[in-house]
């Protein structure tokens, strides 16, 4: 390049008037440190990615280059959201982001979410609080009676599904008494014990399957899997509201970062207008529970969707408590929860 003329062109971008240096890139490494801790890609090994190379976003197109230092800074949370608004679409509406198997691709602002981005999150950083890291699908393409869904939350290695335990046909009117949940393949092993806890308010029916877990075969084939009872869940005797209270209790000594799956599913193939969950908060410990409240749409028959959170899992025995609710549906649908192990 030097013989030619070009020597450090690679670090500039030819729709930016800023003549980019090794100093002053018009993109940034989605990579930085918060109190001398590194977040994102910072002192990572590929060991220590939790999701493939080919998901892990390196490198973006950066907003304000001339002004702006080309990596994160001053992220205490470790929030994907912050990347997303640090990134400049000035390609047709859309930024080229750099993944760290080495291909390049051209994202459209729509597809820029945080989920884009949780891959590259450092789950060694025990952020302060819970983190909303974006919606994983609209829930209008996967099937939750296929592999699609397992697979998908399997390359953000979140594995451990949370059931409903109940016998089948179980049908109450108030459950306001704890039950256990349990996990399939297991519970995450972060957690204390052999299940979790649940309450619930509402009208509850737990004699419908959810989603298929377990091995899946060639082709997507479910043979070798099972079809579990989501946490709470409806059958199709009315329009019911439903809300529960999951209670996971931590091992003493654990100080990490967990990924929780929300997911709405709808498995009634004769319903298709849309079903909606809400994952409405999620403490640790004593403090105040962080208040989301977003919606997450399961779409149309047979579908589900998945949002994905990021819960720190605080030094000594401590409890993450899970409060969610979904809308009155006269269809067999329900909330699970999944965890990374």
């Amino acid at each position: 390049m030097a013989a030619n003329g070009n020597q450090g062109q690679v670090f500039g971008c030819p729709s930016q008037r800023l003549v980019g240096s090794a100093g002053q890139p018009t993109y940034f490494y989605i990579a930085g440190q918060y109190n001398g801790f590194p977040q994102y890609l910072s002192s990572q090994t590929l060991g220590n990615i939790v999701s493939g190379p080919q998901m892990v976003p390196m490198l973006a197109d950066l907003a304000s280059p001339a002004t702006a230092p080309p990596y994160m800074v001053n992220d205490a949370a470790q929030n994907p959201a912050n990347v997303s608004s640090t990134i400049d679409v000035r390609h047709n509406g859309g930024a080229i982001v750099a993944f760290l198997d080495g291909h390049v691709a051209y994202e459209r602002a729509a597809d820029l979410t945080p989920a884009l981005f949780a891959p590259a999150m450092n789950l060694a950083y025990v952020p302060p609080y819970p983190i909303f890291c974006g919606n994983l699908t609209n829930g209008f393409t996967l099937k939750c009676n296929t592999s699609d869904v397992q697979t998908l939350l399997a390359s953000y290695k979140v594995t451990d599904l949370l059931y409903n335990s109940l016998p089948s046909g179980t049908q109450w009117s108030t459950v306001s008494a704890p039950f256990p949940v349990k996990g399939m393949p297991n519970l995450p092993g972060w957690v204390t014990g052999t299940s979790v806890t649940a309450t619930m308010s509402g009208t509850l029916y737990s004699s419908y399957q959810g989603a298929y877990w377990g091995t899946i075969g060639a082709g997507g084939s479910v043979s070798g899997a099972t079809q579990l009872c989501p946490i709470i869940g409806n059958q199709d005797y009315g329009s019911n509201t439903a809300s529960c209270v999951v209670t996971l209790t931590t091992n003493a000594g654990t100080s990490a970062a967990a990924w929780m799956a929300f997911m709405m599913q709808n498995v009634d193939g004769s319903h298709t207008s849309p079903r909606t969950g809400f994952c409405d908060s999620i403490q640790v410990g004593t403090n105040a529970p962080t208040v989301f409240g977003g919606a997450v749409n399961c779409g149309g028959p047979n579908n589900c969707a998945a949002d994905l959170y990021e819960i720190p899992l605080q030094p000594g025995a401590s409890t993450i408590t899970v409060t969610a609710h979904m809308n009155p549906s006269s269809t067999m649908m329900g909330i699970g929860l999944a965890f990374s192990n």
